[in-house]
């Protein structure tokens, strides 16, 4: 192989692989689908991009994130999926109330799916599926 042949190869060959990695989506897997709670939503589309709303019961937004999935493992009934915060708007008064550290977009953090019941470990918020009734009042 020549040196122009090496030297196309060398800069052709990073664009080729960035286009690969944004071609890469990881699936949700058991995550998708809607989540709910008492005054709170989880939703996960087939692309792995998700949206979480939670309300203080009365009147105030509480947390408005998206996210997308990074990662998926575990099983159907117990897994954990690695997010990543595109958006969040957080009412931080509410936060330190409960002694949870308030987080910005940008923040990678982990949902955790078990016997039904999502958490999110940032913001320590539970989703049940739908024939789950753990999460009502």
């Amino acid at each position: 192989m020549n040196r122009h042949r090496i030297a196309v190869l060398l800069t052709v060959l990073p664009v080729l692989l960035a286009a690969c990695g944004a071609e890469h989506r990881t699936k949700p897997g058991p995550f998708a689908g809607h989540w709910w709670g008492h005054t709170r939503g989880l939703e996960i589309n087939a692309a792995g991009r998700g949206r979480e709303i939670v309300d203080d019961g009365c009147c105030y937004r509480v947390v408005t994130a998206r996210f997308r999935i990074l990662r998926v493992s575990g099983t159907s009934s117990n897994a954990v999926a690695r997010i990543k915060f595109s958006f969040v708007r957080l009412n931080k008064a509410v936060f330190a109330e409960n002694h949870i550290r308030p987080f910005e977009s940008g923040r990678v953090g982990t949902l955790r799916l078990s016997r039904g019941v999502v958490t999110d470990g940032l913001t320590t918020v539970t989703f049940c599926a739908k024939n789950v009734d753990r999460c009502g009042l």
